[in-house]
């Protein structure tokens, strides 16, 4: 007997975002349409960002391979890039968190520890600088690479057409952070 849920999940019977609620906590939590199962899959974890207007709790979830809810926080906020890296040995999760604006943010990087207590934040470097929701890698000489935006104003009258000499550009670059020491 095929399922009905399949369908129901594709016209949004459920809502825009169907969310599961606990007793244990007052968080809740998505609750993902599983497709097709292999039990190939039933190892590790799924890590997810949820945020986006249809969100009531935007913030960084980790789920487990058949989409039960692991660990989850409202207390960062919009995340993205969260994923598992190693610092000095030891593993932790990271992500951006801050104001998401297009294809772009401003916001500070964090790493959690084994117990999800933030164990670093991270920041951009210089006046005006926002750390950006792309990029926040750990190398393996222990520091961070992180995307930066900054607005300058710039001379754009060889542009062109309507273009001034006051415009407005946005610099992207890269910074290599120390971790210890920001």
């Amino acid at each position: 007997i095929p399922s009905l849920e399949k369908p129901f999940y594709d016209l949004a019977v459920y809502g825009a975002y169907p969310e599961e609620d606990f007793v244990s906590f007052d968080l809740p939590s998505s609750h993902p349409n599983l497709v097709k199962w292999d039990d190939q899959c039933d190892s590790g974890n799924v890590f997810v960002t949820l945020n986006g207007p249809s969100i009531a709790h935007p913030g960084p979830s980790i789920l487990d391979a058949r989409g039960g809810l692991v660990w989850t926080s409202e207390e960062f906020g919009t995340t993205l890039n969260m994923r598992q890296q190693n610092y000095k040995g030891e593993k932790y999760i990271t992500f951006w968190a801050g104001q998401k604006a297009a294809t772009m943010g401003q916001g500070e990087y964090y790493m959690l520890d084994s117990s999800y207590n933030v164990f670093k934040k991270l920041d951009a470097v210089g006046e005006n600088y926002h750390g950006d929701l792309h990029e926040f890698k750990i190398t393996d000489e222990d520091t961070a690479l992180i995307t930066v935006y900054t607005a300058k104003q710039v001379d754009l009258t060889d542009l062109g057409h309507w273009r001034g000499k006051n415009g407005w550009v946005v610099d992207s670059m890269f910074q290599e952070i120390d971790i210890e020491t920001n």
